[in-house]
């Protein structure tokens, strides 16, 4: 149902391919100062100068509260109110977090003082990274970061919770590209095992992969449901849908990620707190999850002799065996001449 009421400024970027592309256009220009971000809105849609435009998009590239507030108080004022707006102010988009803490961290050892500080007991803990976007963070939609945060405490790790933007292009540095990896480097602060929420390729380009061999690790990749709450997950018998099997969990394993773990659904517009979509556990996959982790840790730790193998010889019934048994039939394998 369009909005039909007054509107002084209209803000839109919105895609053509968009149902009722049209129609939200024709409802837009009833709005005396409009603003297209999209590239693909039509010209001559925007009233606001182009200054204007770069401006708000600067105010909006790293979007925190403040900046935004002030991006919106920038375009009152380019409309001729008279209006006072603060410049854009730096933006902290990689770092660390916890729902307990007051600010972020940027030092991974400060970080484990202050939580090893503030934990009822003092017994040794295993460290679990965690990567996670930031804009989850600056939106406060963080209800599985944290839930996952506390379930890896609560079994006796201590998780490093690590927000940046995601991947960046492979033009730039390994250190503009993977930000987060600086808090794990060190001996005193590399985890036992990694859990991305990180959508997407994981690495932007293939010579990458050696940053993850000398971190020597297993990583692990986290599944969010965009598109059902818990029940419908569960009542649903794909699990999830074609877009997030490529997106979460193919392009993710080609980077060698592994145990993809779904561990959080969507819930319904929530008018109270204002929001469309909002993101809340799967408490029994968390559970799960951690426990997991734990076995993994567990191997890592155990000496190479107790240590028990499984090979499994790809067999397909549809042929006989002697052409198939251990010939990887189907899978993207290289053979020996």
């Amino acid at each position: 149902m369009l909005y039909t009421g007054s509107v002084d400024i209209f803000i839109g970027d919105l895609s053509s391919g968009l149902p009722f592309y049209k129609e939200l256009i024709a409802a837009a220009r009833n709005a005396a100062h409009r603003l297209g971000l999209s590239q693909e809105m039509e010209q001559g849609f925007s009233v606001f100068h182009g200054e204007a435009c770069l401006q708000f998009q600067r105010y909006i590239e790293k979007v925190s509260e403040e900046n935004f507030y002030n991006g919106i108080k920038y375009l009152i004022a380019a409309t001729g109110k008279k209006i006072d707006c603060s410049s854009i102010k730096p933006v902290q988009t990689c770092g660390l977090y916890h729902p307990e803490a007051t600010d972020y961290f940027d030092d991974a050892a400060v970080y484990l003082n202050w939580r090893r500080g503030s934990l009822p007991d003092n017994r040794k803990r295993n460290i679990i990274g965690i990567l996670c976007y930031y804009s989850q963070i600056m939106e406060h939609d963080c209800a599985e970061i944290d839930a996952l945060i506390h379930a890896l405490e609560g079994s006796g790790l201590l998780p490093i919770p690590v927000f940046c933007e995601g991947i960046y292009g492979r033009h730039l540095p390994v250190e503009k590209r993977m930000p987060w990896l600086r808090f794990f480097q060190n001996d005193k602060t590399r985890p036992e095992v990694l859990l991305s929420f990180l959508g997407g390729r994981f690495l932007s380009r293939g010579k990458d992969i050696a940053m993850l061999k000398k971190l020597d690790i297993p990583i692990f990749q986290l599944i969010k449901n965009h598109h059902q709450a818990p029940k419908e997950w569960l009542a649903d018998p794909e699990g999830i849908n074609p877009v997030s099997m490529v997106y979460s969990l193919a392009q993710p394993e080609t980077a060698g990620l592994i145990e993809p773990s779904l561990i959080a659904c969507a819930k319904a517009y929530d008018s109270k707190q204002n929001r469309f979509r909002q993101f809340v556990p799967v408490a029994d996959r968390v559970k799960a999850l951690c426990s997991r982790v734990k076995r993994w840790q567990r191997l890592r730790q155990l000496p190479n002799a107790e240590k028990k193998i499984t090979l499994i010889l790809h067999n397909n019934p549809c042929k006989g065996v002697e052409a198939t048994v251990g010939m990887a039939v189907g899978l993207d394998v290289g053979c020996p001449n």
